[in-house]
This record gives structure tokens, C-alpha cells and sequence, in this order.
């Protein structure tokens, strides 16, 4: 009869080695995919940021005269962010219709003479009122 104990040890040891092997690679990707979703996590974060950022943006427009009005969105919803989006998109475009053939250009810089004349307004004091006097034609004798 032969003593077996050391060849029975052995075997339970390599596959004890066996096993740490395996959890090891298991911890890696773990993770690994913990990284992943950390860093899904943040991006998520930030594009829900984003999106309200632009309905904020476009809160002013008003939806199309189709589309049927929508309870309040609920920002727990798991839907929040799309719905939210799809609104967005609807104003985008109807802003693209209301744009269309207008000079971009002439746009923009009326735009920035409305904003200069509502800087300027705003910082002229209280007291300090413009009166605008009636025109009176002049004769034209001396022209």
C-alpha cells in the first residue's frame, strides 16, 4: 500500500492555484467593467445635463400647433431624457421653418443691435430719460 496524502495534497493544491487564477481574472474584469460603467455613468450625467440645458434654451418656443401637449415630464422617468430630446428637436425644426429663408446675416447683427440698445438701456441711470421732440418741417427756403 502506498501512501497517497501527498499526491491527494498536491492535486488539491494545484487546483486551489487553479481557482486563485480564475478569481484573479474575475477581479480584473471586474474591474475593468466597474471603469466602464463609471465612466457610461458620467457621460449619461453629462448628456442629461446637456439636453436640459437645451430645452432650457428653446423653452420659449412653443411647440407645433399638431403636436398634443404633454403632461410636465417627470425627471425620475426613465423616458425623461428622450422625451425631453424629441421636444427639443420638434422646436429645432420648427425654428428651421420659421428661419428658412430669412438672411442670416441680417438676422444676426439685428439681433446684436437689439442686445446693444438693451445693454445701453440698462445702464443708464433712472433719472437720466430720453424725450424725443416732435419734428417740425422745415421750410425749404434757405436749402
Amino acid at each position: 500500500m502506498k501512501y497517497s496524502g501527498e499526491a491527494k495534497l498536491s492535486s488539491g493544491q494545484r487546483m486551489l492555484e487553479e481557482f486563485q487564477a480564475h478569481l484573479k481574472t474575475e477581479a480584473t474584469r471586474r474591474e475593468e467593467g466597474k471603469g466602464k460603467t463609471d465612466k457610461t455613468s458620467k457621460i449619461l450625467v453629462n448628456v442629461k445635463a446637456g439636453v436640459e440645458h437645451l430645452a432650457d434654451k428653446l423653452q420659449h418656443i412653443k411647440a407645433s400647433k399638431g403636436h398634443v401637449p404633454q403632461a410636465q415630464l417627470n425627471p425620475e422617468a426613465d423616458e425623461y431624457v428622450l422625451d425631453l430630446l424629441a421636444t427639443c428637436e420638434e422646436k429645432l425644426l420648427k425654428l428651421l421653418e420659421e428661419l428658412d429663408g430669412h438672411d442670416v446675416d441680417e438676422t444676426l447683427k439685428q439681433i446684436e443691435e437689439e442686445e446693444f440698445q438693451a445693454g445701453m438701456e440698462s445702464t443708464v441711470p433712472h433719472n437720466n430719460t430720453r424725450i424725443k421732440l416732435p419734428t417740425t418741417q422745415r421750410d425749404m427756403v434757405y436749402d
